[in-house]
């Protein structure tokens, strides 16, 4: 399973029938699977986050996935996670990550091969609703960049501290991400390169925070008409998450920067100079085309959300604020802020399922997260989620 690539596909049935016979062959595997899946629909006349209308839909963040581990002997473990994903064009189960561990002692270990990425609060079970309160995590930080998984090496370093636990991670590879899923073209694939990251995380019982940094040379060009050229990009990540007799709380914070945002803007304007003193019109379209593009923020951003909720028997009710400064052309933006109230009935410790009905606030010269400019500076989201291990 070392070194896979996120293309190699496994049709769902033959994925099955092989997952049954290695499980019986080997007591030793060790595997966890997940369900996520849901609805959801708002009263915006514009669609938001990319196909979500009026109409109740299931929703294309539908996960089933299994997890894979195996020891290889005192020091060695692998591990593998297959997903099913219905966004995908053709919903096949496919290897999400792959990787082997070196662990000689519980104080340090290193990982090679495809894996999660330490980025997010939630990054280690991202797809497993089961796992965190919301139908879906919080839009406004984990749309900022689709940062799930990488191809290379990564290592831990714990140091306990008392009671608590300090722990290192960092790594270093590729990755490549799938901007399109629904509908992939050879075009429209984005490509990190040179990446390196590390995230420092400190524990204590059911406490914790981290802080986490991420930069690579990213080459955006997606197609023939959306040529962003390469980027140096980095991003910094702060969260916050505590479970206290029965009260739970989650914060985040995360910001990107383009640390060559200045260069092409200077050469968006000097395009912008060339179209004002050419005398052959045909080719102002093309000039004003490629600088527009060069002028669209693409790092600069900056997101964050504060959670709180109660546990009361089997339900949990919980109260989400989220805001995001997205800046993405001269004149328009995808700022927007939310208030979102969610109520989840567990049905066993397995099984969940979840409601949400969340505000949107969109504020003047911004869409939001919505697929264009709205007609009215608020709108509704609801969503209706079913998650369960096994």
């Amino acid at each position: 399973m070392l070194g896979c690539k996120s293309g190699w596909k496994v049709p769902i049935f033959a994925l099955l029938l092989g997952f049954v016979s290695t499980k019986s062959s080997s007591a030793e595997l060790e595997w966890r699977g997940f369900l996520t899946t849901g609805a959801s629909f708002t009263d915006s006349a514009v669609p938001y986050q990319q196909g979500i209308n009026r109409k109740a839909r299931a929703t294309e963040e539908t996960f089933l996935g299994l997890n894979l581990s195996k020891d290889l002997g005192a020091d060695w473990r692998v591990a593998a996670q297959i997903l099913a994903r219905a966004s995908q064009a053709d919903s096949t189960a496919k290897v999400d990550w792959a990787f082997v561990t070196y662990e000689p002692n519980s104080n340090w270990n290193i990982s090679l091969g495809r894996q999660k990425i330490p980025m997010w609060m939630v990054s280690a079970y991202l797809d497993v609703g089961r796992a965190y309160p919301w139908v879906v995590p919080p839009e406004e930080v984990y749309t900022l960049f689709n940062l799930k998984s990488f191809t290379g090496a990564a290592a831990a370093f714990a140091l306990p501290i008392g009671s608590s636990t300090l722990t290192f991670r960092p790594y270093g590879g590729d990755v490549l991400i799938e901007s399109v899923p629904n509908a992939p073209t050879r075009e429209s694939k984005i490509r990190g390169s040179n990446m390196f990251g590390s995230s420092l995380e400190w524990v204590q019982g059911k406490s914790s925070l981290r802080l986490a940094y991420n930069r690579a040379l990213w080459n955006l060009n997606i197609g023939p008409a959306l040529q962003f050229s390469e980027r140096r990009y980095e991003i910094l990540t702060f969260g916050v998450k505590t479970d206290w007799e029965g009260f739970w709380m989650s914060a985040e914070y995360a910001a990107t920067r383009d640390n060559d945002e200045d260069r092409y803007f200077k050469e968006a304007d000097k395009l912008d100079a060339e179209i004002a003193t050419t005398t052959d019109g045909t080719l102002i379209p093309a000039l004003a085309a490629r600088s527009a593009l060069l002028h669209r923020r693409i790092g600069g951003s900056q997101g964050y959300y504060a959670t709180v909720g109660k546990q009361i028997d089997a339900y949990l009710l919980h109260l989400t604020y989220a805001a995001v400064k997205r800046p993405t052309t001269p004149t328009l933006s995808r700022d927007q802020k939310s208030l979102a109230l969610g109520l989840n009935y567990d049905l066993n410790v397995d099984s969940v399922i979840k409601l949400e009905a969340k505000r949107v606030y969109v504020p003047l010269n911004s869409q939001g997260l919505f697929d264009a400019k709205p007609t009215v500076d608020e709108a509704m989201v609801y969503r209706i989620g079913y998650s369960m291990i096994f």
